[in-house]
């Protein structure tokens, strides 16, 4: 079978919306759509879409424009599915596990980021905590479909990381 593409999961998606109405539509219902386990749409979300920030930051040098790139994918994201993959993972250990190895290094990037700047480890990791920290509780307050505000907290962010690191 060839790989899954999101367009395969929203094209999923749609008919179990179009055929059962939009209560109808969880992530065992996709799944069996498309003849594939819970734990593989996890992986698929974790590897094609989650870790997407991670591996575009790190491709980046400098880490001032890592920060300005982070924050540009991070207003980027698709905030209410976001949300939903995390209220998933209250309740589902695959999806558990998937999110926080999303977190982790969601951190982990934000961390060595700030290390690069001078910023020593336990300030660099308090600190990258926070910042996913703004950015999951900024979705979780349903703040998700706000791009407008999404982009201003982002900035904020920015401007505090930055200034943190003396920059």
């Amino acid at each position: 079978m060839a790989a899954l593409t999101r367009d395969d999961y929203f094209e999923a998606a749609l008919d179990v919306i179009a055929g059962e109405g939009v209560g109808a539509l969880t992530i065992a219902k996709l799944c069996q759509r498309l003849d594939v386990t819970i734990g593989s749409f996890y992986h698929w979300w974790e590897t094609e879409h989650a870790f997407h920030l991670v591996d575009q930051a790190r491709i980046e040098p400098d880490p001032i424009a890592r920060l300005a790139l982070l924050k540009k994918l991070a207003a980027g994201l698709p905030h209410q599915a976001e949300v939903a993959i995390r209220s998933w993972s209250r309740s589902h250990p695959d999806a558990a596990a998937a999110q926080s190895r999303v977190d982790e290094a969601r951190i982990a990037v934000v961390v060595e980021t700030l290390r690069q700047l001078g910023l020593p480890p336990s300030r660099a990791k308090t600190l990258g905590v926070m910042a996913v920290g703004v950015l999951v509780g900024t979705q979780q307050l349903g703040r998700a479909g706000d791009n407008t505000l999404m982009r201003k907290v982002f900035d904020e962010l920015e401007e505090w990381l930055a200034g943190a690191a003396g920059t």
